[in-house]
């Protein structure tokens, strides 16, 4: 009976053991993979020239992955901008003020925001996030936007974020001893007071950390940034650019166009098929042609092919 005990012990020892290997073998052997496949790029390139390179032509041998960095940096950087506060704020309020009533409603809708699939997220923001910025606040900076903007990807990442971020500072707050705010108290600080005094001070490490955390969660987001960021190659320049995280194509559009007065650009069909979701994001003046004929047309702002409208072409 004790030998049998002994086997059956080493024997889930031994599992265990080659378990915790292969775990290790799967990281070894995804680096190896990537270094295979991209060594015949970094034989003409140095690592360093194409983490700072803006060119991205692959048929030409061009793989520039700095618009891709700078696109991830900016859409991450607005989003902890937005939640960090406000995630901060409302793990406070449920630790330190909320009724137990308040709570029970609030914790399963925090558990429902963050169990909501990432294209769902994506959804809400090319239904809602989008327009609104296209009509309300790049109006207000600019001539003309889509609303597939930095700021968009943004506030979707942001809005992602916020459960994870509240229930990390929800379990630091929770780890400070009861103890420590009843002294502040007692010696009549307020609630704030204690809070700004002694929770923010002693939990400050764990700040940082969940801060850390929700970092790495944002830059390793991809389906919902990309279905409102734009996915335009180059470095934004404010919040109202947009960007890219992966390498789309970028063809032009062929259209016909139809004879026109002088007076008013010609009228222009979208192709009844797209060989890419996005297009070339420079526009030209448009110039009064007669006759049918094949002409190259750009839209203003990339934007996904089934939103793509004949107003938005132009002819050069």
């Amino acid at each position: 009976m004790q030998k049998s005990r002994i086997i059956k012990d080493k024997t889930a020892q031994a599992i265990m053991f080659g378990l915790t290997i292969v775990s290790i073998l799967m990281v070894v052997v995804m680096f190896v993979g990537l270094y295979l496949k991209s060594a015949p790029v970094l034989e003409d390139r140095s690592l360093w020239g194409l983490l700072t390179s803006s060119e991205w032509k692959p048929m030409k041998g061009e793989f520039g992955f700095l618009p891709f960095v700078a696109g991830t940096l900016w859409v991450t950087f607005v989003a902890i901008f937005l939640a960090l506060p406000i995630s901060l704020l409302t793990a406070v309020f449920l630790t330190e003020y909320a009724k137990s009533y308040v709570k029970k409603f609030v914790f399963p809708a925090l558990d429902i925001l963050a169990a909501l699939p990432s294209v769902i997220c994506g959804v809400w923001g090319v239904l809602v996030i989008v327009p609104w910025i296209s009509k309300h606040i790049a109006p207000h900076f600019m001539d003309f936007s889509t609303g597939y903007t930095v700021l968009a990807a943004g506030i979707v990442l942001g809005v992602m974020v916020i459960p994870l971020l509240v229930s990390l500072f929800i379990e630091v707050f929770s780890s400070v001893p009861l103890e420590l705010r009843e002294s502040s108290l007692a010696l009549g600080a307020t609630r704030w007071q204690t809070t700004k005094k002694v929770l923010f001070r002693r939990t400050y490490p764990g700040i940082i950390a969940a801060t850390v955390l929700a970092i790495s969660r944002a830059m390793g987001e991809t389906i919902a940034v990309l279905m409102v960021c734009g996915c335009v190659i180059g470095i934004p320049n404010g919040f109202l650019d947009p960007a890219t995280r992966f390498p789309p194509s970028s063809p032009t559009i062929t259209a016909k166009c139809s004879p026109c007065p002088c007076t008013r650009p010609p009228s222009c069909s979208p192709p009844s098929s797209f060989s890419s979701l996005y297009s070339s994001s420079t526009s030209s003046p448009v110039s009064c042609s007669t006759g049918w004929k094949n002409a190259s047309v750009t839209v203003r702002q990339p934007i996904p092919y089934f939103l793509v409208h004949k107003s938005l072409f132009t002819i050069h």
